[in-house]
């Protein structure tokens, strides 16, 4: 999942009430002066060091676009199923159910792309779902 774009879409395509999980690996940041972060994103900590007005969460601006969650964590590693979804924060080891049928999609939460760095690396684990006996 790179975080030069805002969705990327991962080939694997959900059906309503399918189970599945994450395991995201290696790290991004958002600038060059912060340190790299994993899937949890930025902490205010991180921006502290290097910010005095900025407390690391991605904020929607007329000047700089929109976030995909606002008011949270800059650069948390996002998922959303189907092209016009809620977004919702990936995090490793829970099991998420589809509410809808769609492709998967992963992203960043950042509101400029280009200044990014990194990419996570994330296995998505689908869980066994029985199939229902309609007689």
């Amino acid at each position: 999942v790179t975080s030069g774009a805002r969705w990327t879409d991962t080939g694997i395509v959900l059906f309503k009430g399918d189970q599945f999980s994450f395991q995201p690996t290696e790290f991004v940041k958002t600038h060059p002066r912060l340190q790299w972060t994993g899937s949890y994103g930025h902490v205010p900590e991180d921006c502290k060091e290097e910010f005095d007005s900025w407390d690391c969460s991605c904020r929607t601006t007329n000047e700089r676009a929109y976030c995909s969650l606002n008011e949270q964590p800059s650069m948390i590693l996002l998922g959303r199923v189907g092209d016009d979804s809620v977004p919702f924060a990936v995090i490793k080891n829970v099991t998420y159910t589809a509410e809808q049928d769609g492709k998967l999609y992963l992203g960043i939460n950042d509101n400029v792309y280009d200044d990014n760095y990194g990419a996570f690396y994330t296995i998505v684990m689908l869980e066994d779902t029985p199939i229902s006996d309609n007689n």
